[in-house]
């Protein structure tokens, strides 16, 4: 997976110009969920840091693919500081088109798409009030169990952005904020019980980066 992404990454950037690539670093927060349903669960707050290349493809219309360690999951509070929570990294592909407007300061909306890897996790929990919080490393199921459940660690999803580019000299500033919508559950059953509820991951992201001419 990681050696795939590198590769599409480079030849989305080659495949323009070398003198028009930007690149650059980028860094922030997330807010994600998860989604099952549940009356309990509350945003799991995470961070999100990586690369990006950006090409124009006309005046307004931009391709970008990023290369990002992202924060997910969920977490669920029951009141008393009693709460479950599974805070997740992912490596993961955007590749996503920018449309832009404005003159000095440049205003954009983005649509795009992505590829992620879970890379690992951290489990939290407090089952009663005058209990000690246990927190341990996520560890993977790989194989069915004797339930029929496995981890599934590949994700696809769709993300939609809006933002901002101020110019630095000849560089430019770039806020970023968007929100990414997955398609695959976390879980792989091999049966689903009746009113199963897939555990799919949401986040917003917000990010600033600066996009450096090569």
């Amino acid at each position: 997976m990681k050696k795939s992404v590198l590769i599409i990454l480079l030849l989305v950037i080659s495949s323009i110009g070398y003198t028009q690539v930007r690149l650059g670093p980028k860094v922030g927060a997330t807010l994600s969920y998860q989604g099952f349903e549940s009356d309990f669960q509350v945003l799991n707050s995470g961070v999100e840091f990586g690369a990006m290349g950006n090409v124009p493809l006309s005046t307004q219309l931009y391709l970008q693919a990023e290369l990002l360690i992202t924060s997910k999951g969920y977490r669920e509070e029951f009141g008393d500081e009693i709460f479950d929570q599974l805070s997740t990294t992912y490596l993961q592909l955007p590749v996503l088109f920018q449309y832009r407007f404005g003159r000095k300061v440049e205003y954009y909306g983005a649509l795009g798409i992505y590829a992620a890897s879970w890379t690992g996790g951290q489990y939290r929990s407090r089952i009663a009030e005058d209990t000690r919080i246990i927190q341990e490393d996520y560890q993977f199921t790989s194989s069915y169990n004797t339930e029929g459940f496995r981890d599934r660690r590949q994700e696809f999803g769709a993300l939609a952005a809006i933002g901002l580019i101020y110019p630095l000299s000849i560089n430019h500033l770039v806020l970023d904020v968007r929100y990414n919508y997955g398609f695959t559950d976390t879980n792989d059953l091999q049966n689903e019980p009746e009113g199963y509820s897939p555990s799919a991951n949401r986040s917003l992201a917000i990010t600033i980066g600066i996009l450096f001419y090569l």
